[in-house]
């Protein structure tokens, strides 16, 4: 993917994010066969834009609204992005920059590390946010990843790290080894906020409650519901036919509660909710995660 392309499949993801941001206009939506109705928060006071300094939750982070990706298609330490090579990879980091940009998310599965630490040499370090993700599901591995993350990125601290695509519905139980070893970073300064990056709905259900999590990088629609089919053995069916879309809107409904907590009951209320929503064309491979 060339440079151009990459920018227009994020204006795409951002388009697809107006496009619901225009469904929840009409204040309420009520799809019958997918559960109860889907309340549209407030209308905004102001115009919003993508490089407005914004803070991150209850973390004190202040950071560029939008932040820049590096892990489409991302995975086996690869991605769309890091396939520009890292001199392409880090010119592009430092050109959004130069726009107004303040936010790098990269992860260790996507092999993003060399080419965000290029862009760093660049900058001011404490002008950017640095998102990583591990994969680690033990406390030895995660520590282990803490010290590696932070050669690799050429930094003494990370901004945030998050425990990357959890799935499990009890994953705040069954990893709170690796949670531990995140708080105690925090508390020694390796770095200043942790949480996770939700890949199921049942993952995405235990974040929200769970006051643990300050960052959930949230996965909406990833595969296109309403347009995604795939093949179950016997032909190909509409990927609606499974049962995904109440899952798509239950999930929008949990990240406005986190984005606008004077609405929300839930105990995790206020935590940084980032993901893609969208419907449609989200479905394709340029502006899914």
């Amino acid at each position: 993917m060339d440079r151009r392309k990459f920018l227009l499949a994020g204006s795409a993801g951002i388009a697809g994010a107006w496009v619901s941001s225009k469904l929840l206009s009409s204040r309420t939506l009520n799809f019958r066969a997918f559960g109860p109705a889907f309340a549209a928060p407030p209308p905004l006071a102001q115009k919003v834009s993508a490089f407005d300094t914004v803070t991150l939750g209850k973390t004190g982070i202040r950071t560029s609204r939008l932040a820049m990706g590096t892990g489409t298609v991302g995975s086996g330490h690869h991605s769309n992005q890091t396939a520009l090579g890292v001199k392409g990879l880090s010119e592009l980091l430092l050109n959004g920059y130069d726009q107004g940009l303040r936010f790098f998310d990269a992860a260790d599965s996507y092999g993003s590390h060399p080419h965000v630490a290029e862009a760093l040499k660049h900058v001011p370090r404490d002008k950017v946010t640095v998102l990583t993700k591990t994969f680690s599901r033990d406390p030895k591995s995660a520590r282990e990843d803490l010290d590696r993350f932070r050669r690799e990125l050429g930094v003494d601290y990370l901004d945030i790290c998050l425990m990357h695509c959890v799935t499990e519905g009890d994953w705040t139980e069954r990893y709170k080894g690796v949670m531990d070893v995140l708080s105690e970073a925090k508390e020694k300064g390796i770095i200043r906020a942790h949480g996770c990056s939700c890949h199921t709905i049942e993952a995405l259900r235990a974040a929200a409650k769970s006051p643990w999590v300050e960052v959930d990088l949230a996965r909406v629609n990833p595969i296109g519901v309403a347009r995604q089919k795939f093949h179950d053995g016997f032909g190909w069916r509409r990927a609606q036919d499974t049962g995904r879309l109440d899952d798509m809107l239950e999930a929008n409904r949990i990240m406005l509660d986190a984005l606008v907590p004077e609405q929300s009951s839930e105990p995790g209320e206020g935590a940084e909710v980032h993901g893609r929503v969208g419907i449609g064309e989200m479905d394709r491979a340029e502006v899914r995660e």
